[in-house]
Formats: structure tokens, sequence, C-alpha cells
């Protein structure tokens, strides 16, 4: 099972005057930063959706080896929200339901893809 990956952590990008020069009119190196929105892969189980709330909270490992702790995280999906189902497109009330085990691709705690797998019987 695939644990946390950071597509996007963040980037900075700051004012540089070159050779003395300064840019006129410049804002303030603390209002130049810019904050790219971090997007983050996790894989987990879908523990419990809330339909009315457009949320669900997914149980995440947090080693690879899937020997460490857990941690639960709620995510939010929208109309833009890819949703797939044993690898083909599907709707919402098919691919996020309780007891999938779900790969989900968010920002900023908002699915943009949310790949989930029907649980094989045992």
């Amino acid at each position: 099972m695939r644990t946390r990956h950071n597509l996007i952590t963040g980037l900075t990008l700051g004012i540089v005057g070159l050779g003395g020069i300064g840019l006129a009119g410049a804002a303030t190196a603390a209002d130049s930063s810019v904050t790219v929105r971090a997007t983050e892969t996790v894989d987990g189980r879908i523990t419990k959706v809330d339909r009315n709330a457009k949320a669900f909270i997914l149980l995440v490992k947090q080693t690879p080896n899937d020997q460490g702790p857990t941690e639960r995280i709620t995510v939010s999906w929208n109309d833009q929200t890819e949703c797939l189902l044993d690898g083909e497109s599907s709707t919402p009330d098919n691919a996020i339901r309780p007891g999938l085990e779900s790969t989900v691709t968010h920002e900023e705690g908002v699915a943009i893809r949310v790949e989930s797998m029907t649980p094989k019987p045992e």
C-alpha cells in the first residue's frame, strides 16, 4: 500500500534586485511570496461518508509496510472530482463508500481523484 506522496509541497518566489538596482514599486519580501497548493496522494480505507456534506473519512497508514500508526483524514469531494471503481469511471455514490480501499489524490482536503477497489471475498 502506498503512503503519502507529496506531488507539490510548496513553492516560494521572491523579488531579487540585480547589481544594487531594486524593482520600482515592488512589494516587500513578506508580501512577495506565492504559495502553490499542496497536492497529496494517500492510500487508505474509507470508514465513514457524509453524503450531505460531500465528505468522507479515510483511514491512512503512516508507513509503507503498513506496520505503523494510522491517521484519519477528512476529505471532501465536488462535481469536478474524478471517481473510479475497480478501474472504471464511476459516481461518488459508488466509488465513495465505507469499507472500500481507496487511493485519493486531494488538494488541501478536496478530492481531485478517488480510485476505489471493491474488497475481494474471503
